[in-house]
């Protein structure tokens, strides 16, 4: 688009800093929800599959406490 001696245009400069500074906040906001979502299902899927173990563990071998890990 440009030769590498030429500047980038000044009337253009302000219009697309202000497109990636939304970009990179959309990002940010986009990884932080992921994050978030990946942090809760991370915990949910193992409680969920694992609940059967604790319930045999607690019930049929009465083991009043044990830890996962």
């Amino acid at each position: 688009m440009f030769r590498h001696t030429q500047r980038f245009p000044k009337h253009l400069q302000q219009s697309y800093t202000l497109k990636l500074e939304l970009l990179a906040f959309d990002f940010q906001e986009a990884s932080f929800i992921a994050n978030t979502v990946r942090g809760a299902t991370s915990q949910f899927f193992p409680n969920v599959l694992l609940d059967p173990v604790d319930h045999f563990v607690k019930e049929d071998l009465r083991i009043p406490a044990y830890v996962r890990k």
